[in-house]
């Protein structure tokens, strides 16, 4: 597994503590020499918290890349990544 995007959200939470989260948009080759696959996937990691990662989400670099930017946009933890794949899907 590569990373093949990154980005960084900071922000404050309902206590006025500052969070930071780094966001990963993560490439996996599936498949034989003779045929090779890439699966995107996401991982959230939280400054000084937790990590979570979804891998293999889709085939698709594009909207793999949209997702990042929507988990960024609206700072979304490792906590809540999985509910909002669960929706996104």
């Amino acid at each position: 597994m590569r990373i093949c995007q990154t980005a960084v959200c900071t922000l404050q939470d309902q206590e006025g503590r500052q969070r930071s989260f780094r966001y990963m948009l993560t490439v996996e080759q599936c498949g034989t020499a003779d045929e090779r696959h890439e699966f995107y996937g996401i991982s959230i990691i939280e400054e000084g918290g937790g990590r979570s990662s979804m891998p293999a989400l889709t085939r698709s670099f594009h909207r793999a890349s949209a997702l990042m930017s929507l988990l960024v946009r609206n700072g979304v933890g490792p906590v809540g990544l999985h509910d909002v794949i669960e929706d996104w899907k």
